[in-house]
């Protein structure tokens, strides 16, 4: 850990709930901020259908041990059966190809291997939830492939109780119920794990009671809804439209995901890993700018492709903003948009999503810089890439500059809607970064 002058940044974040105990022990579990991993166990490709690839299915780069060790504590796990071993996987009905597209990734027993290893020497909270179940055991076609049955759910259980320091309570029946206990409650100085299942259709009353007595509860009370686009700038008005209406009633999940189109996907584009780092580099800016005005906070911060502890640090700058009095150092007059090194898939000349510059007023000066692994250790700026601006209009879009690289200077535009276009000389996925010039 290093410590600023406001507040400690974790470069080794496999400690960072003990860290800031002080702060947290004595809160409640709604009341605090932790690192979510979307389709967690989707970091490597172990058997997948003929649309399936690494593009459009992978969602991680590491394995649940390694984002254990860069502070994620909240783990999406999509179990599926596939050649009679119990796995995640990543899968969506194709109504057009009227069955199951996806592929499955770390195995069950490897994820339960990999949080005995870590709680044996970290005393941390750690939370899975269960849903997305499907069996792809058949041999009449993905349109075949079903959910679980009773018996094949009792067998994952029976595995999942291997995990120590599993988390069983008599009064608690679901995820709202354990939120509303303080930290020190639920883990004393020992690890925690709690598991939440999404209720299944077969699950009965009398069911969910035996499970529960086992330490497997219902995730009810979890706000979980995804924006699904592809769009940065959408995305990101949408979760935080939500995090205002619905954070203080619920347990709050941020999605901070980007979902493919259906041409995306197809044609292996804009693969998910890189449109992930697209969002996560977007998130601190916005997320906490938002967070100082509205004072509405998310419990879980969910990200795809967990390959550093910037989104940690994001997550610990929140708690310590909602308990610590800290005020983060944000740069409040920039508009940043992540471009990819040509144009997307089915576009002749469009190569990001939309932004706006209408927050710098109309008649002022701006300054457009490039970088490579914006907000990284390894940000640098990218002089030798060229591209335009357009504005995307109804009809024939507008350009609003062209030929441009990195320290271009123009006078504002008053179109809210503008896109990156054109990109030449680009290695890989950039930002552009829009800001007052003085």
């Amino acid at each position: 850990m290093k410590t600023s002058e406001n507040f400690p940044y974790f470069d080794q974040a496999c400690n960072w709930m003990r860290d800031t105990w002080g702060i947290l022990k004595s809160e409640k579990l709604k009341d605090i901020c932790i690192l979510g991993s979307h389709d967690a166990g989707m970091y490597v490709l172990n058997g997948h259908t003929i649309g399936s690839n690494a593009s459009n299915t992978l969602t991680q780069s590491v394995s649940i041990g390694g984002q254990l060790n860069l502070g994620c504590r909240y783990f999406d796990i999509r179990p599926v059966i596939g050649d009679g071993i119990y796995c995640t996987g990543h899968y969506g009905y194709v109504e057009f190809l009227n069955g199951y597209q996806g592929g499955n990734g770390q195995s069950i027993d490897s994820i339960i291997n990999d949080i005995n290893n870590f709680t044996a020497t970290h005393n941390e909270l750690i939370i899975l939830n269960l849903s997305h179940d499907l069996n792809t055991m058949n041999s009449h076609g993905t349109a075949a492939y079903r959910r679980f049955t009773i018996e094949e759910w009792d067998l994952l259980f029976s595995k999942l109780s291997t995990i120590k320091y599993l988390y069983k309570s008599d009064s608690n029946k679901d995820l709202s119920d354990i939120a509303s206990h303080t930290l020190e409650s639920l883990s004393g100085n020992n690890p925690c794990v709690i598991i939440v299942v999404e209720k299944a259709e077969i699950m009965t009353e009398s069911y969910i009671k035996e499970i529960r007595n086992k330490g497997f509860f219902l995730s009810d009370g979890l706000f979980d809804k995804f924006s699904e686009t592809n769009d940065l700038s959408k995305m990101i008005k949408d979760q935080l439209d939500k995090m205002r209406k619905y954070a203080s009633d619920n347990y709050f999940l941020l999605s901070w995901t980007l979902t493919q189109s259906v041409s995306q996907a197809t044609v292996t584009t804009n693969a998910i890993r890189e449109m992930a780092d697209s969002a996560n580099a977007s998130l601190r800016e916005n997320l906490l700018h938002e967070v100082m005005i509205s004072n509405k906070y998310p419990n879980i911060v969910y990200v795809d492709n967990i390959i550093n502890t910037n989104p940690v640090n994001v997550v610990v700058e929140l708690n310590e903003m909602r308990h610590n009095n800290y005020k983060p150092q944000l740069r409040k007059d920039v508009e940043l948009v992540v471009s990819e090194p040509h144009p997307q898939g089915g576009q002749k000349h469009r190569s990001s999503g939309n932004f706006s510059t209408k927050r710098f007023g109309g008649n002022s000066q701006i300054i457009i810089r490039a970088y490579y692994n914006y907000g990284q250790a390894q940000q640098k700026e990218a002089p030798e890439i060229i591209f335009d601006i357009n504005e995307d209009k109804t009809g024939k879009d507008g350009v609003f500059a062209s030929g441009i690289k990195s320290g271009h200077i123009c006078r504002n535009t008053s179109d809210r809607n503008l896109y990156i276009a054109n990109p030449r000389n680009a290695s890989a996925n950039f930002t552009v970064e829009v800001s007052l010039a003085i």
